[in-house]
């Protein structure tokens, strides 16, 4: 088979149609790590600010003289609640990890660069 002039110009508009879609699914996949990446920030505010929150609750119990500061609700409460963030940031970083890997290019040395200057 050999360049045939004809068939590609009957067929420019699938390869033209082709072209788009991958450039467009590139796009949407950029963007979506662009969304995952926002999502992330936000999830890393929101476990400073519960961090903060179960440090200032711990202060609190402290300054108070409370010895079992593990028998509090508020503070069991506010736990539980940088747990969920902590794992839906792990999910969220994740996935962000798992999408970007589809942009990376994996190289390969050469014979010449796995063995410079002649070192065995």
């Amino acid at each position: 088979m050999g360049f045939d002039l004809r068939y590609n110009l009957m067929h420019i508009g699938d390869n033209f149609s082709d072209a788009v879609h991958k450039t467009a699914d590139t796009a949407i996949q950029c963007s979506k790590a662009v969304f995952f990446s926002y999502d992330i920030q936000m999830l890393q505010r929101k476990k400073n600010k519960a961090a903060r929150e179960v440090g200032e609750r711990v202060s609190a119990l402290v300054k108070e003289g409370t010895v079992d500061i593990s028998q509090d609700l508020l503070l069991s409460g506010l736990i539980a609640k940088l747990d969920l963030i902590e794992k839906e940031l792990a999910a969220q970083e994740s996935a962000r990890t798992d999408l970007m890997s589809l942009f990376t290019i994996k190289k390969t040395a050469c014979a010449c660069t796995a063995n410079p200057a002649g070192k065995e």
